[in-house]
C-alpha cells in the first residue's frame, strides 16, 4: 500500500480523468460524482483486473490544509474498519500533489435508487425488502461503534448494493473518533455540517454529546423512509428540518402505509426517540425488533416469514395503500458536505429479492415462490416466471434465482421484456417446455381430441343410418309378402 503524504505543492487541478497513477496500477476512467469529501472517479486496477473508486479532494478543499489532514483521516478510518458489509479502503497515496485513496467499487446502485425506483408503481420497500438490507446494516454500524467510531450521516445514498444484492455501509468523510485524544475537535468543526437533515438525530443537532444511539436514529429514519417513501420530519428548508428533528416526533409510519402493523410502529417510533437512552441498546437489537414485529426472521443473506401467522394474526390485514411520490425539490440537502452521489450508467437492472437452487435443480421464483425446474442450460439465462410473469436472472454457477427489475431511468440500461422472453416454470408430462411450445402441443392435442370425438360421432351417425334403413328394408320385405 503507498504511504501517504500530507504537505507539498499545490496541485493545478484534482481532475484525474484519464490519467494514470500509482505508477501504472490505476487508469483513471472518468468521474462518477462529488461528496463529502471530494471527487470520486471510477479506474480499472490493472493488477487485479477490476474496477475500483478513486477518491481525491476538490481543489479549493485540497487548499486547506487542516481538510487535506481530515481527508487522509478518512482512509484512515476505513482501513480499520475491515467488515463484510463496510465499503473496503485497497490503498492510499498522492498523484502529483494530490493525495487520494482507492476503495472497493460497489455498482448496483444505492437504496435510495431503490426506494423510490420507477419500475415500481410508487415509492418505497415491503417490510420483506426491508429485512434484506436492514440486518447487514445495522451488523455493519454496531461494529463501527464497537471501534470507537460514530458514522453520522447514515441515510439511503450512503447504503450501496452489490451486482447480487447485498448491502454496504459508505461514505465515512463525517464519521468522528469518540475519544478525544484520538480526534481534533477543531477539525471536526471546520466547515463540516454533522450530517444531512433529514436523518440527523437531535441529539447532534442540538451540540450534545452523542455516540451510536444517533446513528440508530437515522438508521430508523432510513427505514420509516423506506417502508413509507416519506421523510416524516423534512421541512421547507434544511434549518427547519433541523428543527423539527428536535422538537416533533414523527407519525405513525402506518399513517402512511396501512398494511403495516402497530408492532412495526411501535418498534420505529422507539428507535426514533428524542432521548438517546430510550432507544434500543444498539442497531442489531432494532433491526432484530424490527423482523419480529413484521414476522420475520432472520436467515442467512435475507428473511424468511415466521412458520406461524404474523402478531396480528385472526385479523385481515389492510391492503397496501398507494405511497404518494416525493417531490424531488422538497429534499432537504446541504450541497457543503453532502454525501457521494455516484450515479452507475452500466447497471442494467436492479435485484429485488435472491432464492437458493438446490442440487436436484429445483428452486422457486423469489417474487410469488412459484417452483422452477432448472437445467444446466439455463446458467446465466434471463427470463420470466410462467405464473407471476416476474423477471428472473439465474447465476451462471446455478446456485441463484434473482429477481430482478429494469432501470427504466435514461441513459441506464438498453434492456427490455424481450430480452426475458425464456419462460420458467412452464413443464408439460415432466418435460421442461418454452411456453410457445407449450401451447403448440397443446393446440395439437386439443385438435386430435376434437377430430377423434368427431370421427366417431360421424361413425355413430352412419351406423345409425344403416340400422334404419335394415329395418325399413326388413318391414317393406314384410308387407309386400302379405
Amino acid at each position: 500500500m503507498t504511504s501517504p503524504t500530507t504537505s507539498g505543492p499545490l496541485a493545478s487541478s484534482t481532475d484525474l480523468s484519464g490519467q494514470t497513477i500509482a505508477g501504472g496500477r490505476y487508469h483513471v476512467d472518468r468521474k462518477l460524482g462529488t461528496g463529502s469529501m471530494g471527487h470520486v472517479f471510477l479506474a480499472h486496477d490493472v493488477n487485479l483486473e477490476t474496477e475500483v473508486v478513486v477518491k481525491v479532494p476538490t481543489l479549493a478543499r485540497l487548499e486547506n490544509e487542516e481538510f487535506r489532514t481530515r481527508f487522509l483521516q478518512e482512509s484512515r478510518v476505513l482501513v480499520k474498519l475491515g467488515h463484510p458489509h463496510i465499503v473496503r479502503i485497497l490503498d492510499v497515496g498522492e498523484f502529483k500533489a494530490v493525495p487520494y485513496f482507492v476503495m472497493q467499487y460497489i455498482g448496483g446502485g444505492s437504496l435510495d435508487d431503490r426506494i423510490y425506483d420507477s419500475a415500481n408503481e410508487g415509492p418505497g420497500q415491503s417490510p420483506d425488502e426491508v429485512a434484506d438490507w436492514l440486518p447487514r446494516v445495522a451488523g455493519a454500524l454496531d461494529f463501527v461503534h464497537m471501534r470507537g467510531f460514530i458514522h453520522r450521516d447514515v441515510k439511503p445514498a450512503n447504503i450501496l448494493f452489490d451486482e447480487f444484492g447485498h448491502a454496504y455501509l459508505s461514505d465515512f468523510g463525517l464519521s468522528r473518533f469518540t475519544s478525544p485524544d484520538e480526534q481534533n475537535s477543531r477539525m471536526t468543526a471546520a466547515g463540516a455540517v454533522v450530517g444531512t437533515p433529514n436523518y440527523v438525530a437531535p441529539e447532534v443537532v442540538l451540540g450534545q454529546k452523542y455516540a451510536g444511539h444517533a446513528d440508530q436514529y437515522s438508521l430508523a429514519m432510513m427505514v420509516y423512509e423506506a417502508l413509507t417513501g416519506v421523510v416524516p420530519l423534512e421541512g421547507p428548508s434544511p434549518s427547519a428540518t433541523m428543527v423539527n428533528q428536535t422538537s416533533k416526533m414523527p407519525p405513525a409510519p402506518s399513517k402512511h402505509n396501512a398494511a403495516l402493523s402497530p408492532e412495526v410502529d411501535a418498534v420505529l417510533l422507539r428507535a426514533l426517540s428524542k432521548g438517546p437512552l430510550k432507544r434500543y441498546p444498539n442497531c442489531l437489537e432494532f433491526s432484530n425488533a424490527f423482523l419480529e414485529a413484521a414476522g420475520l426472521t432472520s436467515a442467512g443473506s435475507g428473511a424468511q416469514k415466521r412458520s406461524g401467522e404474523r402478531a396480528t394474526a385472526g385479523t385481515t390485514p389492510a391492503p397496501p395503500s398507494k405511497i404518494p411520490a416525493r417531490p424531488a425539490s422538497t429534499r432537504s440537502t446541504v450541497t457543503s458536505a453532502g454525501d457521494t452521489q455516484i450515479s452507475v450508467p452500466v447497471q442494467r437492472y436492479s435485484v429485488k429479492k435472491t432464492t437458493k437452487i438446490k442440487r436436484d435443480g429445483t428452486g422457486s421464483c423469489p417474487k410469488c415462490s412459484h417452483e422452477l425446474k432448472l437445467r444446466h442450460k439455463h446458467a446465466g439465462q434471463k427470463g420470466q416466471c410462467v405464473k407471476c410473469r416476474g423477471l428472473l436472472v439465474i447465476t451462471r454457477d446455478l446456485k441463484e434465482v434473482k429477481h430482478v427489475v429494469i432501470n427504466r431511468r435514461a441513459g441506464q440500461s438498453n434492456l427490455s421484456e424481450s430480452d426475458f422472453a425464456l419462460r420458467l416454470g412452464t413443464e408439460l408430462f415432466g418435460w421442461k417446455l418454452p411456453l410457445i411450445a407449450a401451447l403448440v402441443i397443446a393446440v395439437v392435442m386439443t385438435g386430435i381430441i376434437l377430430s377423434s370425438v368427431s370421427f366417431v360421432s360421424v361413425q355413430a351417425n352412419r351406423d345409425l343410418d344403416k340400422e334404419k334403413a335394415d329395418k325399413m328394408g326388413t318391414q317393406k320385405v314384410g308387407t309386400e309378402g302379405r
